[in-house]
């Protein structure tokens, strides 16, 4: 959610810019460094447990800040454009490139804070917890709490799903036509 944060406000902020800034090569390095970064954290889970629950409740925390700004700036961005691209498009010669479509652009942005709004309540209390018993030290009884709230947070996972359809038509319509085929209704 971070990733699409981040490259939702590149999008709004660069503009025609983006598709030289955000290059598939750069894309394909920051996926392969996020893979990294948790590949260590599962890593570090096999030889200090307490260190890796700071260590993951630091990375958790650390998305989720980053996306609820990148967020609120995108939303921010929006009030202050809304006006300009409404008079933009009346102004639109025909060998300049179309503006952004700012409709479409906030239903999708709409869409990820649904998302973003989820992630931080199956999350938020659950990193809070993790921390406290990782600061405490691991007797049974916290142990089977971190064990609870780690499948609470892993149930967000099977939420997303429903999530996406929910929010986003495209999806929504391609699960649809999945569905048919399958079952032949």
């Amino acid at each position: 959610m971070t990733a699409i944060g981040v490259d939702r406000l590149l999008a709004l902020s660069l503009g025609l810019r983006y598709r030289q800034v955000v290059t598939s090569r750069r894309a394909q390095g920051t996926a392969i460094s996020l893979w990294f970064i948790g590949s260590g954290g599962a890593i570090m889970e096999l030889f200090n447990y307490r260190t890796a629950l700071f260590y993951g409740s630091f990375l958790v925390l650390l998305s989720i800040t980053v996306s609820t700004f990148c967020y609120l700036k995108i939303y921010r961005k929006l009030r202050q454009h809304q006006g300009q691209v409404h008079g933009n498009i009346h102004q639109r010669q025909a060998n300049r490139p179309e503006p952004l479509n700012i409709a479409r652009y906030r239903k999708t942005v709409s869409s990820a804070v649904w998302i973003q709004l989820s992630l931080i309540a199956f999350y938020l209390p659950g990193i809070v917890i993790i921390t406290l018993v990782a600061s405490r030290g691991l007797d049974p009884i916290l142990l089977l709490v971190c064990i609870c709230i780690t499948t609470f947070l892993h149930f967000n996972s099977s939420l997303n799903p429903v999530l996406y359809c929910w929010t986003m038509r495209e999806v929504r319509q391609v699960m649809k036509d999945i569905l048919r085929q399958t079952f032949r209704f």
